[in-house]
């Protein structure tokens, strides 16, 4: 696809050039950079040309760490149990009803995004008051941070879950005084209730992973990397394939190998020889569908007690969280994916977790020194400094959940982890002062997808109260715009590929309706998405297309609720 921007202004973030007026794009790639003239007298004949009328483009963004087809499979079929919309476990209560009577009570019900912390009456769901929506129809609500679930009655008689059913290893069944099941399930307890839905069939699949490319597109999301932990990755593989195939899905893909989806079947040592004799190694594939890192998850989530801290939660004096996978095992599994040529991405929020991943890598490169490893943390929220240090000696990259900041960040400082850990959440300064290479990401699902924005809250860390979280952990916008772009391309060994405009790179260009890095900090999320280019194709365009970036986000955002206190 060949096409010519003119009008522009062009932030590129190549210290050759930092700006430009006009870029060509040609046969898919980036060929020149520059004033108008001496680039229009490289287009080839029949070349598009597209008047960006004076605004800012930049590289394509890069989203590092989200679920898209589920993100979108959930959107299709399952209740929203969010807050908003629902102000009240009632509310939620009446929405799962309503779906139960529309199946007529003939099919199990899902529901997601229900969040404790938001919800009026500030608690976890229970078995009992599901049973309350129905007794004979099995019904799973999945918490937001995807890391807990709810269950009633038919739903953990569904799942094979009984009063006497012992807790899986790196999960829990949360039990009452007495010893009941209150119908709270945590990590891989999680798995026991995958069979209680009905499965999109491969049309459907295909129908999400569309709905899931037009929503990356809408945010100028041009690169993704899906980590979902799937066991069945070959239908995950064929999803994505065909959806490329029709023109469904425009982002590039890395698609993440789930070392925990095939625990389950190979066992703990056995899952990455079996990823190995399959011929699995990161960066095989193309610049449209590649093999990416290997995801593993060392511990839970903060908002469900579970992710895994050397000090108590605030709140919960004898709660430090739950480290997943044992030591020894996860050493050999570091050990045996650097043997095997794939990069290694670990998901770890608390600091407990954190060291555990770090003796891992250390004990792993000892014993197989790989110089460009890139191994990666995942989340990384309750960083300390001496962990930061640590990180870079071992050239550890991070993708860290910065929107954590804005979502949860007020509960965190007041609720899960006090006034001190739970200002430094994400601690980006630190790591920038450090030279870590560090990037933000959205976890979509668990919160919306939009680059700008986390490029909003690494500049400004005001959360959705309007508190300032931790201010000396704030970035300038240049570092947050780059961590969405050229560090997000260097987390998956493409910077030579993507993340700046630069002659020889991809065609992967966002027109922006300003320049982020020439607003006030606090305007950054103002700015809208124009159009969205991939390879020199306009995948997006708001013009023609209609939305916003904005969308779903402020769907999500209790300050748009009268009713949210």
């Amino acid at each position: 696809m060949n096409l010519q921007i003119e009008n522009a202004r062009a932030v590129t973030l190549d210290e050759e050039r930092p700006r430009a007026e006009s870029v060509l794009v040609v046969n898919g790639r980036i060929v020149a950079v520059g004033d108008a003239s001496e680039v229009g007298a490289l287009a080839p004949p029949g070349t598009a040309t597209l008047d960006a009328r004076q605004r800012v483009v930049v590289p394509g963004f890069i989203e590092t760490h989200a679920h898209p087809l589920p993100a979108a499979v959930s959107r299709m079929t399952t209740v929203n149990c969010g807050t908003p919309p629902n102000r009240t476990i009632e509310d939620v209560l009446d929405r799962l009803a309503a779906a139960v009577a529309e199946t007529e009570g003939t099919a199990p019900v899902r529901g997601t995004v229900y969040d404790d912390s938001l919800i009026a009456d500030n608690r976890h769901l229970t078995r009992d008051d599901l049973d309350r929506v129905s007794t004979e129809t099995p019904i799973v609500v999945t918490h937001v941070s995807g890391h807990l679930a709810y269950a009633n009655s038919a739903g953990l008689e569904a799942a094979g879950i009984e009063e006497g059913t012992a807790d899986p290893e790196g999960g829990h069944l949360a039990r009452d005084e007495s010893g009941r099941l209150t119908g709270v399930l945590y990590e891989t307890a999680l798995r026991m209730t995958a069979g209680v839905m009905v499965r999109p069939d491969r049309e459907q699949q295909i129908e999400a992973a569309g709905l899931a490319g037009r929503e990356l597109a809408k945010v100028g999301v041009t690169s993704v990397h899906d980590v979902t932990p799937s066991a069945n990755l070959s239908n995950s593989l064929d999803v994505y394939t065909e959806a490329i195939r029709r023109g469904a899905f425009a982002p590039r893909m890395r698609m993440c190998l789930p070392y925990t989806g095939l625990s389950g079947r190979h066992g703990q040592f056995e899952a990455v020889p079996y990823l190995e004799s399959a011929g699995w190694r990161t960066g095989f594939g193309n610049d449209r569908l590649a093999v990416g890192m290997m995801k593993v998850t060392q511990d839970g989530s903060l908002q469900g007690y579970s992710g895994a801290l050397t000090e108590p939660y605030h709140d919960r004096p004898d709660e430090t969280g739950m480290v997943l996978i044992p030591q020894d095992v996860l050493d050999v599994v570091v050990t045996q994916a650097l043997r095997a040529g794939l990069q290694v991405g670990i998901h770890a929020n608390g600091d407990r977790a954190i060291d555990s991943v770090l003796d891992a890598y250390e004990r792993a490169l000892g014993e197989h020194p790989v110089e460009d490893h890139r191994l990666r943390i995942e989340h990384c929220q309750v960083v300390r400094e001496d962990q930061l240090d640590r990180i870079a000696r071992l050239g550890v990259h991070v993708s860290f959940f910065n929107l954590h900041v804005y979502y949860w960040g007020t509960r965190h400082r007041d609720r899960f982890l006090g006034p001190e850990r739970g200002a430094r959440i994400s601690p980006l300064r630190s790591a920038q002062d450090r030279g870590i290479t560090f990037v933000g990401h959205s976890d979509w699902w668990v919160t919306p997808v939009d680059p700008l924005f986390n490029v909003h809250v690494a500049v400004n860390r005001e959360t959705r109260e309007g508190d300032v979280l931790g201010p000396e952990q704030r970035i300038d916008a240049e570092a947050a715009l780059r961590m969405m772009t050229i560090d997000g391309a260097r987390l998956a060994f493409e910077e030579d590929e993507k993340g700046t405009i630069t002659p020889g790179k991809l065609g992967d260009l966002v027109l922006l309706s300003d320049d982020p890095l020439a607003v006030d900090g606090g305007a950054i999320d103002d700015i809208e998405v124009e159009t969205t280019i991939v390879g020199g194709e306009v995948v997006y365009d708001r013009e023609r297309d209609g939305g916003s970036r904005r969308d779903e986000r402020l769907s999500r955002d209790p300050r748009r609720d009268e009713a949210y206190v």
